[in-house]
C-alpha cells in the first residue's frame, strides 16, 4: 500500500490552516496598530467668553479652532458644558458640530454658546472636549471654567 501524501492527511492540513489564520491575525492586528500610530495628533484650541448681560442668565461662549498644518476631512466636534459637577453625565449640556473639511486657523473657529441657567462665580463649570474621525486619534480634554477665566489661568 501507497503512503499518503502530505495534503491527504487531515491533521497535517489543519495544523497548516490553523497556523496560517494565527500569522494572519497577528498580522492583521498589527497593520491596523500601525496604521493608527500613523494619524496625526491634533491638538484643539478653546477659548471661552463669558457674557453677563444687565438682564437675564449669563451665557459661556466657548469657541474652537485647530492649527494643524492640513484641513481635516469628516471629523466630529463635541463640547459638553456642566455648571454641577456633582451631577452625572445626564445633567450635561451637549452640542455637536461635524465638519466634511474643517481649514486650520482662527477664523475657521466653531463657536458653541451655552446658557448658564445657576451662574455663581465661586463655583467651577466643568467644560469637556472631544474631536474625533477617521484621519486623525481622538482626542479628549476638559477643563474648569471659574469666574470669569479658566481655572488654569488664574
Amino acid at each position: 500500500m501507497r503512503e499518503r501524501y502530505w495534503y491527504q492527511d487531515g491533521g497535517t492540513v489543519l495544523g497548516i490552516v490553523f497556523v496560517a489564520v494565527v500569522i494572519g491575525f497577528f498580522g492583521y492586528a498589527s497593520h491596523e496598530r500601525a496604521q493608527h500610530e500613523a494619524l496625526p495628533d491634533v491638538v484643539p484650541k478653546i477659548t471661552g467668553h463669558l457674557s453677563q448681560p444687565l438682564f437675564g442668565s449669563p451665557t459661556l461662549e466657548i469657541t474652537v479652532w485647530h492649527q494643524h498644518t492640513a484641513a481635516l476631512r469628516n471629523v466630529v466636534l463635541f463640547v459638553n458644558v456642566n455648571e454641577d459637577p456633582d451631577h452625572d453625565e445626564k445633567q450635561w449640556d451637549k452640542r455637536e458640530h461635524s465638519f466634511e473639511t474643517w481649514q486650520p486657523n482662527k477664523d475657521q473657529a466653531v463657536k458653541f454658546t451655552f446658557p448658564l441657567r445657576r451662574f455663581d462665580p465661586q463655583k467651577e463649570i466643568r467644560v469637556g472636549f472631544v474631536l474625533a474621525g477617521k484621519t486623525i486619534k481622538p482626542y479628549f480634554g476638559s477643563g474648569d471654567w471659574i469666574g470669569k477665566g479658566w481655572k488654569s489661568e488664574e
